[in-house]
């Protein structure tokens, strides 16, 4: 680890996300909102009609926004940060697993999500075949992340060097194609961007009074036959 960032392998990753202070930081959507209500939207129908399995769901900041205007048949969060898990609402069915070997059968879910989290990897490949795995033939995978467009990774870019960022993996439509399994149809690949107010950014930074976010949006769809 490099002031403070995740820059190793999977078991660095691991720890670096089992420190219960870091989890709490997660609790709160920030500047993600806006990018997190697209993907709930899109979402909608199909959480009405199924299960639902967020790999890597964190401190379950986006099940809060969820529940706020629909109700899931099920929804089953997984991660392997204890502390994170320990912080989710208790309407979500929690679990203790990794996203690189999910513990469920093939094809039990109608939803698969990974929000935020992706970008961790340096090869996210191992992960959208597990999701592939895992969803329900006719149904859909989604993926949310900070993009290589965002303005505040950027800048930490630029401020701190690539190697003090670590293995923050930003991505776009195209090179995000290279890891995507054949299995799953591509639905929507975008960018979704919002301006924000950089007031309550935690930043090591100097930071201008507003920020263009840019997300990366993929959604993919499991046909039959596949």
């Amino acid at each position: 680890m490099v002031d403070g960032y995740f820059t190793g392998g999977k078991e660095s990753l691991f720890d670096y996300w089992q420190d219960p202070e870091r989890a709490k930081k997660f609790k709160s959507g920030g500047s993600r909102v806006s990018a997190v209500r697209y993907l709930l939207n899109k979402a909608e129908v199909e959480i009405h009609q199924g299960t639902w399995i967020d790999t890597a769901i964190g401190a379950g900041f986006v099940q809060s926004q969820l529940f706020q205007t629909v109700e899931p048949s099920l929804l089953v969060g997984v991660d392997f940060s204890r502390p994170m898990l320990e912080l989710v609402d208790s309407e979500v069915e929690r679990v203790l697993g990794s996203t690189f070997s999910l513990p469920f059968r093939k094809e039990s879910s109608t939803i698969v999500t990974n929000i935020f989290c992706l970008s961790d990897y340096p090869d996210p490949s191992t992960a959208f075949e597990e999701y592939a795995r895992v969803v329900k033939t006719g149904g859909i995978v989604m993926f949310l992340d900070y993009s290589s467009e965002d303005e505040y990774w950027t800048l930490r870019q630029q401020a701190h060097s690539e190697e003090v960022v670590g293995n923050i993996n930003l991505r776009n439509p195209d090179t995000i194609k290279q890891f995507l399994p054949k299995m799953l149809r591509v639905v929507l690949n975008i960018i979704l961007e919002a301006e924000t107010s950089t007031d309550s950014f935690d930043s090591r930074i100097e930071l201008p009074g507003t920020l263009k976010r840019a997300f990366l949006f993929v959604e993919l769809y499991k046909p039959r036959g596949s």
